[in-house]
Protein backbone atom coordinates (compact mmCIF):
# COMPACT_ATOMS: atom_id res chain seq x y z
CA UNK A 1 0.00 0.00 0.00
CA UNK A 2 2.59 2.46 0.96
CA UNK A 3 4.25 1.93 -2.41
CA UNK A 4 1.12 2.50 -4.23
CA UNK A 5 1.16 6.01 -2.65
CA UNK A 6 5.09 6.39 -3.25
CA UNK A 7 4.59 5.42 -6.94
CA UNK A 8 1.76 7.54 -7.08
CA UNK A 9 2.18 10.89 -5.24
CA UNK A 10 6.32 10.37 -4.83
CA UNK A 11 7.74 12.68 -8.07
CA UNK A 12 4.64 15.63 -6.96
CA UNK A 13 5.72 15.69 -3.16
CA UNK A 14 9.26 15.83 -3.95
CA UNK A 15 8.45 18.95 -6.51
CA UNK A 16 6.47 20.31 -3.98
CA UNK A 17 8.97 20.44 -1.06
CA UNK A 18 11.62 21.85 -2.74
CA UNK A 19 9.58 24.63 -3.95
CA UNK A 20 8.86 25.40 -0.43
CA UNK A 21 5.03 24.46 -0.92
CA UNK A 22 4.98 22.01 2.40
CA UNK A 23 0.93 22.34 2.49
CA UNK A 24 0.68 20.78 -1.12
CA UNK A 25 3.27 18.29 0.06
CA UNK A 26 1.54 17.44 2.80
CA UNK A 27 -1.97 17.02 0.88
CA UNK A 28 -0.81 15.13 -1.55
CA UNK A 29 0.28 12.27 0.96
CA UNK A 30 -2.59 12.61 3.14
CA UNK A 31 -4.95 12.83 0.75
CA UNK A 32 -4.46 8.83 -0.52
CA UNK A 33 -4.67 7.80 3.25
CA UNK A 34 -7.92 9.60 3.52
CA UNK A 35 -9.31 7.00 1.31
CA UNK A 36 -7.89 3.89 3.77
CA UNK A 37 -10.20 2.55 5.18
CA UNK A 38 -10.84 2.55 9.52
CA UNK A 39 -9.88 -1.02 10.28
CA UNK A 40 -11.26 -2.09 14.12
CA UNK A 41 -10.50 -5.08 16.24
CA UNK A 42 -11.97 -7.97 15.14
CA UNK A 43 -12.51 -6.82 11.67
CA UNK A 44 -11.61 -9.08 8.63
CA UNK A 45 -9.21 -7.71 6.64
CA UNK A 46 -8.28 -11.16 4.46
CA UNK A 47 -9.21 -9.07 1.65
CA UNK A 48 -7.27 -6.23 2.21
CA UNK A 49 -4.19 -8.02 1.00
CA UNK A 50 -5.72 -8.93 -2.48
CA UNK A 51 -7.14 -5.52 -2.93
CA UNK A 52 -4.29 -3.57 -2.42
CA UNK A 53 -1.86 -6.33 -5.27
CA UNK A 54 -4.96 -5.53 -7.97
CA UNK A 55 -4.63 -1.62 -7.39
CA UNK A 56 -0.90 -1.98 -7.82
CA UNK A 57 -0.74 -3.92 -10.67
CA UNK A 58 -3.93 -1.44 -12.15
CA UNK A 59 -1.36 1.75 -10.97
CA UNK A 60 0.76 3.58 -13.86
CA UNK A 61 4.02 2.81 -14.08
CA UNK A 62 6.15 5.62 -13.08
CA UNK A 63 9.16 7.22 -15.03
CA UNK A 64 12.67 5.98 -13.72
CA UNK A 65 14.09 8.20 -11.27
CA UNK A 66 17.58 7.46 -12.98
CA UNK A 67 17.83 7.26 -16.90
CA UNK A 68 19.58 4.00 -17.83
CA UNK A 69 22.91 4.96 -18.92
CA UNK A 70 25.11 2.40 -21.72
CA UNK A 71 28.06 1.92 -19.76
CA UNK A 72 31.42 1.39 -21.86
CA UNK A 73 33.44 -1.85 -21.54
CA UNK A 74 36.19 0.27 -19.48
CA UNK A 75 33.50 1.58 -17.30
CA UNK A 76 31.93 -1.43 -16.46
CA UNK A 77 35.15 -3.30 -15.67
CA UNK A 78 36.16 -0.04 -13.13
CA UNK A 79 32.91 -0.25 -11.34
CA UNK A 80 33.82 -4.31 -10.78
CA UNK A 81 37.53 -4.40 -10.15
CA UNK A 82 37.46 -1.49 -8.06
CA UNK A 83 36.24 -3.62 -5.10
CA UNK A 84 38.37 -6.37 -5.83
CA UNK A 85 42.35 -6.85 -4.64
CA UNK A 86 44.77 -5.58 -6.45
CA UNK A 87 46.23 -8.97 -6.81
CA UNK A 88 43.15 -10.13 -8.86
CA UNK A 89 43.80 -7.55 -11.61
CA UNK A 90 46.60 -9.97 -12.70
CA UNK A 91 44.13 -12.56 -13.14
CA UNK A 92 41.89 -11.40 -14.81
CA UNK A 93 44.47 -9.96 -17.29
CA UNK A 94 45.20 -13.18 -18.44
CA UNK A 95 41.74 -13.91 -19.19
CA UNK A 96 42.13 -12.79 -22.96
CA UNK A 97 44.04 -10.04 -24.89
CA UNK A 98 41.11 -7.59 -24.46
CA UNK A 99 41.22 -7.80 -20.84
CA UNK A 100 45.28 -7.46 -21.61
CA UNK A 101 44.73 -4.80 -23.40
CA UNK A 102 42.03 -2.56 -21.20
CA UNK A 103 44.38 -2.98 -17.97
CA UNK A 104 47.63 -2.28 -19.53
CA UNK A 105 46.57 0.69 -21.72
CA UNK A 106 48.20 0.03 -24.84
CA UNK A 107 51.35 -2.78 -25.71
CA UNK A 108 53.16 -2.60 -22.75
CA UNK A 109 54.66 0.55 -23.10
CA UNK A 110 55.20 2.47 -19.94
CA UNK A 111 53.40 5.50 -21.24
CA UNK A 112 50.11 3.48 -22.07
CA UNK A 113 50.07 1.56 -18.78
CA UNK A 114 49.26 5.45 -17.36
CA UNK A 115 46.62 5.22 -19.60
CA UNK A 116 45.02 1.93 -18.84
CA UNK A 117 42.63 1.07 -16.40
CA UNK A 118 45.33 -0.02 -14.05
CA UNK A 119 46.53 3.36 -13.35
CA UNK A 120 42.42 4.62 -12.22
CA UNK A 121 42.39 1.30 -10.06
CA UNK A 122 45.08 2.53 -8.26
CA UNK A 123 43.93 5.80 -7.25
CA UNK A 124 41.35 3.84 -5.33
CA UNK A 125 43.96 0.99 -4.20
CA UNK A 126 45.42 3.07 -1.52
CA UNK A 127 46.72 4.36 0.86
CA UNK A 128 48.04 1.34 1.99
CA UNK A 129 46.64 0.47 5.94
CA UNK A 130 46.65 -2.87 7.23
CA UNK A 131 49.63 -5.63 6.16
CA UNK A 132 47.18 -7.52 4.39
CA UNK A 133 47.06 -4.89 1.77
CA UNK A 134 50.61 -4.78 1.61
CA UNK A 135 50.84 -7.98 1.33
CA UNK A 136 48.35 -8.19 -1.49
CA UNK A 137 50.09 -4.81 -3.05
CA UNK A 138 53.45 -6.32 -2.87
CA UNK A 139 52.11 -9.44 -4.72
CA UNK A 140 50.87 -7.35 -7.36
CA UNK A 141 54.01 -5.49 -8.25
CA UNK A 142 56.08 -9.16 -7.91
CA UNK A 143 53.83 -10.28 -10.55
CA UNK A 144 54.56 -7.74 -12.64
CA UNK A 145 58.24 -8.11 -12.73
CA UNK A 146 57.68 -12.16 -13.04
CA UNK A 147 55.54 -11.65 -16.48
CA UNK A 148 57.94 -8.67 -17.83
CA UNK A 149 55.20 -6.44 -17.72
CA UNK A 150 57.28 -3.42 -17.62
CA UNK A 151 54.00 -0.76 -18.11
CA UNK A 152 51.76 -1.99 -15.25
CA UNK A 153 55.13 -2.60 -12.92
CA UNK A 154 55.93 1.41 -13.55
CA UNK A 155 52.21 2.28 -12.95
CA UNK A 156 52.65 -0.11 -9.53
CA UNK A 157 56.12 1.54 -8.47
CA UNK A 158 54.90 5.04 -9.19
CA UNK A 159 52.95 5.47 -5.99
CA UNK A 160 55.72 3.85 -4.04
CA UNK A 161 58.18 6.54 -5.16
CA UNK A 162 55.82 9.53 -4.01
CA UNK A 163 56.75 11.76 -1.09
CA UNK A 164 53.04 11.60 -0.05
CA UNK A 165 51.75 9.17 2.65
CA UNK A 166 50.14 6.31 0.43
CA UNK A 167 52.18 3.73 1.74
CA UNK A 168 54.93 3.47 4.47
CA UNK A 169 58.66 4.57 3.72
CA UNK A 170 59.86 0.91 4.80
CA UNK A 171 57.58 -1.11 2.18
CA UNK A 172 58.06 1.22 -0.34
CA UNK A 173 61.68 0.98 -0.36
CA UNK A 174 61.40 -3.02 0.60
CA UNK A 175 59.23 -3.93 -2.39
CA UNK A 176 61.39 -1.64 -5.05
CA UNK A 177 64.65 -3.62 -3.83
CA UNK A 178 62.63 -6.51 -4.42
CA UNK A 179 61.59 -5.65 -7.49
CA UNK A 180 65.15 -4.81 -8.39
CA UNK A 181 66.54 -8.37 -7.51
CA UNK A 182 63.56 -10.23 -9.02
CA UNK A 183 63.66 -8.20 -12.17
CA UNK A 184 67.88 -8.69 -12.35
CA UNK A 185 67.64 -12.50 -11.88
CA UNK A 186 65.03 -12.93 -15.00
CA UNK A 187 67.32 -10.89 -17.08
CA UNK A 188 64.49 -8.35 -17.63
CA UNK A 189 66.79 -5.05 -18.45
CA UNK A 190 63.59 -3.03 -18.85
CA UNK A 191 62.37 -4.11 -15.83
CA UNK A 192 65.42 -3.09 -14.19
CA UNK A 193 65.48 0.17 -15.57
CA UNK A 194 61.89 1.19 -14.65
CA UNK A 195 63.08 -0.08 -11.06
CA UNK A 196 65.81 2.44 -11.01
CA UNK A 197 64.01 5.35 -12.82
CA UNK A 198 61.54 5.66 -9.91
CA UNK A 199 64.03 4.16 -6.88
CA UNK A 200 67.56 4.42 -8.14
CA UNK A 201 69.85 6.45 -6.19
CA UNK A 202 69.23 9.68 -8.99
CA UNK A 203 65.63 9.31 -8.95
CA UNK A 204 63.29 12.12 -7.42
CA UNK A 205 62.31 9.49 -4.61
CA UNK A 206 66.21 9.14 -3.15
CA UNK A 207 65.38 12.73 -1.77
CA UNK A 208 62.61 11.86 0.12
CA UNK A 209 64.42 8.98 1.55
CA UNK A 210 62.14 6.13 -0.78
CA UNK A 211 64.96 5.69 -3.34
CA UNK A 212 67.55 2.55 -3.36
CA UNK A 213 70.93 3.13 -2.41
CA UNK A 214 74.65 1.56 -4.34
CA UNK A 215 74.55 -1.18 -1.92
CA UNK A 216 71.25 -2.75 -3.11
CA UNK A 217 72.77 -2.75 -6.28
CA UNK A 218 76.02 -4.78 -5.26
CA UNK A 219 73.80 -7.35 -3.59
CA UNK A 220 71.59 -8.07 -6.80
CA UNK A 221 75.07 -8.41 -8.44
CA UNK A 222 75.84 -11.07 -5.88
CA UNK A 223 72.57 -12.72 -6.39
CA UNK A 224 72.87 -12.71 -10.22
CA UNK A 225 76.41 -14.47 -9.79
CA UNK A 226 75.32 -17.00 -8.01
CA UNK A 227 72.09 -17.30 -10.08
CA UNK A 228 74.45 -17.80 -13.19
CA UNK A 229 76.58 -20.81 -11.25
CA UNK A 230 72.95 -22.39 -10.59
CA UNK A 231 71.67 -22.04 -13.68
CA UNK A 232 73.99 -20.43 -16.34
CA UNK A 233 71.00 -20.92 -19.02
CA UNK A 234 68.81 -18.52 -17.70
CA UNK A 235 68.71 -15.65 -18.43
CA UNK A 236 70.56 -15.53 -21.88
CA UNK A 237 74.40 -14.07 -21.69
CA UNK A 238 73.21 -11.14 -23.56
CA UNK A 239 70.08 -10.11 -21.00
CA UNK A 240 72.81 -11.08 -18.53
CA UNK A 241 75.12 -8.66 -19.93
CA UNK A 242 73.16 -5.86 -19.86
CA UNK A 243 71.51 -6.18 -16.73
CA UNK A 244 75.28 -6.60 -14.90
CA UNK A 245 75.68 -3.62 -16.78
CA UNK A 246 73.32 -1.71 -15.51
CA UNK A 247 73.67 -2.69 -12.37
CA UNK A 248 76.91 -2.00 -12.33
CA UNK A 249 76.63 1.68 -13.09
CA UNK A 250 74.03 2.18 -10.29
CA UNK A 251 76.64 0.85 -7.84
CA UNK A 252 79.47 3.22 -8.79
Amino acid sequence: LFRLLFTATGSQTRGAMCSGDYASASAMVTGPLAKVPKIAAGDDISGLAADAAADAAAAPASPALVPQLALTDAEAAYLCLRHLAPRTWFRVRGLSKGWRRMLDGGAGSQRAAQDGLIGVLLQDAGPLRTANEEIDYAGCVYTAVHWGCTGPLTCLLRPLASPAEWARRPFAVAVAREALLQASLAGDIAGVRAVLALHGPDSPAAGWRRGLEKQDAQKALEALAAWEFCCPDAPSPEARQAVQEALEDMAR
